[in-house]
Order: structure tokens, then C-alpha cells, then sequence
């Protein structure tokens, strides 16, 4: 079947035959270019103001170092940290400190577990695990020791167990397990 179409609808129909291949064209090739490059100055925009303020905490790198150094100088002023160089002369410290507490109170230390170091905001954290048995005073004075240790100690931990069938006539035994803590300077500071 043949339709005869004059010459000026021919040209317009080429014309429309034309627009729709441009149209289709520009939606499958150009018009994914141009957002790929679009995508990419924003992408470099975003990330040239990350560099930026990178640059900028950079800059007051040693500004804040020295902070860190003076606010570490202040809390070893006020006692808040402890000198001595190894984890094990630390534990015996601590151990003799807490010693004197629980044997005032008429408890004993069955047992201290080696002084183990961990690193934590700029500093090395010391904690040292006991087993104490004792009464509720043996408790209250090590906790009362802990707390006014100076450089500080922490109690991290503390586990108190009790026996079943206390005695009537004694005040009732208890035996707990009491992690102790202190800092130290990391040795890069």
C-alpha cells in the first residue's frame, strides 16, 4: 500500500523525524555527559572544603598538642597521675596500699592478678584485679582507701558474693573480686 504524501508534509515529517532523533540523542548521550561533569564539580567542591577544614585542624595541630601536653601537666599536678615506669612496680604499689586497708579491717587479699595496660586517650591505663575476703567493714574502708589514693585510683569493677548460710553469731564473710585502676603519662607524651 502506497499513500502518496505531498512534498511540504514530507518536510515536515522529516522535520518531526529530525527533532525526535536530536531529542533522542541529547536524552541517551549529551544530557548524561553534562550531569557526569555536574556530578563531578560538586563532588570536588565537597570535597575541596573537607580538605579545607582538614587543613585548617591541621594548622592547630600543634596548638592542640600543646593543650593536650598542659591540661596532662595540670592533672599530674593536682595528683591525678602516676610516675613510676613499669606496670609491675605500679601493681606492688597499689598492692601495699590496698594491703594496709584490708588489714585493718581484719580482711586478707587471697590473691592479685599482674598489672595489665591498656592505652587510653593519651594515656596508659594500669588495672590491677584483686581478690579480697573480709567483712562488709573490709569492703567499706578498701573502697574508702581507693577513693582517697592519691595519685587516684579507680575501682573499675567490683564483684561481692556471700555465703549462703551466714553465721549467726560473726559478722558475715564476703569475699569480692575489685578491679583497681589508675593512669599514667603515655610514654610518647
Amino acid at each position: 500500500m502506497n499513500i502518496a504524501v505531498s512534498p511540504p508534509m514530507r518536510r515536515i515529517l522529516a522535520l518531526v523525524l529530525l527533532l525526535l532523533l536530536t531529542l533522542f540523542v541529547w536524552s541517551v548521550a549529551v544530557r548524561p555527559v553534562i550531569e557526569l561533569s555536574t556530578d563531578r564539580y560538586a563532588d570536588i567542591e565537597a570535597l575541596s572544603a573537607r580538605l579545607a577544614r582538614l587543613d585548617a585542624i591541621i594548622g592547630r595541630r600543634a596548638e592542640l598538642e600543646q593543650r593536650l601536653r598542659s591540661q596532662q601537666n595540670r592533672l599530674a599536678a593536682a595528683g591525678g597521675l602516676w610516675h613510676m615506669a613499669s606496670a609491675t612496680a605500679i601493681g606492688a604499689a597499689v598492692q601495699q596500699r590496698l594491703h594496709q586497708a584490708v588489714a585493718e579491717s581484719g580482711g586478707r587479699i587471697d590473691s592479685s592478678s599482674e598489672a595489665r595496660e591498656t592505652a587510653e586517650h593519651g594515656f596508659v591505663k594500669v588495672t590491677v584485679r584483686f581478690s579480697i575476703a573480709g567483712t562488709l567493714e573490709t569492703l567499706t574502708r578498701t573502697l574508702a582507701a581507693i577513693e582517697a589514693a592519691r595519685p587516684a585510683l579507680f575501682a573499675d569493677r567490683v564483684a561481692v558474693t556471700a555465703p549462703d548460710a551466714p553465721p549467726a553469731d560473726a559478722p558475715p564473710p564476703l569475699r569480692f573480686d575489685i578491679d583497681v585502676s589508675l593512669y599514667r603519662a603515655s610514654p610518647q607524651s
